[in-house]
């Protein structure tokens, strides 16, 4: 969490991943690991949305 900005990894049970990125002005991304990112990518990502 960054100022107005939050990211996290949410794992499921089944073993499916997302990555979910907010404000508080309520704009959402969710990215599902795997076909939307690459898992190798997601540490660049969230730097990048948390500046």
């Amino acid at each position: 969490m960054t100022g107005n900005r939050t990211a996290y990894v949410e794992s499921y049970n089944q073993g499916s991943q997302v990555l979910v990125m907010y404000d508080q002005q309520g704009n959402t991304e969710v990215l599902e690991v795997g076909s939307d990112i690459l898992r190798s990518d997601i540490g660049g990502k969230i730097l990048a949305y948390l500046g």
